[in-house]
Parts: C-alpha cells; structure tokens; sequence
C-alpha cells in the first residue's frame, strides 16, 4: 500500500506540481484574472508548446538547486538564518523569472 501512495505522490509532484507553475503563469500574463488560472486547455496546449520534457527538466533542475541550497544552509551554522533573509527570497525571484522564460520562450 505504501508503494502505492508514493508512486501518487511522485506522478503528482513531477506533473502536477509544474503545471500549477504554468497557470500561474498564465494568470499573470492575462492581467491577474484568476479565472485564467483556471483555463486548463489554454494551460495544457502551452505546456504542449513548451514540450513536457522541457518542463520537467526545468522543474528537476530547479528541484536540484533548492536542494543544494537546503544542504549548504545545514553544513553551515549561520547557513539557516542566511538562508531565510536572502537565499530564499533570491531563489523565489530566480522561480519566477525562470517560470516567466519558459512561458514565453514559444509563445504564438
């Protein structure tokens, strides 16, 4: 049972997760309407456009990178409080802009 729920749990994050990121995205290319958030076959036809591989190499890259972050605010002991006032929010602007480059990156 448990192998089940962590296969769920990995098909979710490697899909699910960077298709929220898209429609955020979508949202905040068509003036902020949520309701855009919503369209999921526009969503789904600009992830198509991107390629899935495209993707889910950029969510694993960034995965990667959070991780190697993670790990370094650990190793060192001024490494948390570091991390909280300007590692994370760097890494949040490096999310958004690089979710904002591939949105754009085939745009028709």
């Amino acid at each position: 049972m448990t192998t089940i729920w962590g296969s769920i749990t990995i098909v979710y994050m490697i899909l699910i997760i960077p298709t929220i990121a898209i429609a955020i995205a979508n949202m905040a290319n068509n003036n902020s309407k949520i309701s855009a958030a919503f369209k999921f076959h526009e969503i789904i036809n600009k992830i198509s456009n991107i390629g899935w591989e495209n993707l889910i190499i950029w969510y694993i890259i960034t995965g990667i990178l959070y991780l190697i972050l993670l790990a370094l605010s650990n190793i060192f002991p001024i490494g948390q409080g570091l991390m909280l006032l300007i590692v994370i929010p760097c890494f949040y602007m490096y999310l958004a802009r690089s979710v904002a480059l591939l949105y754009t990156s085939n745009k028709l």
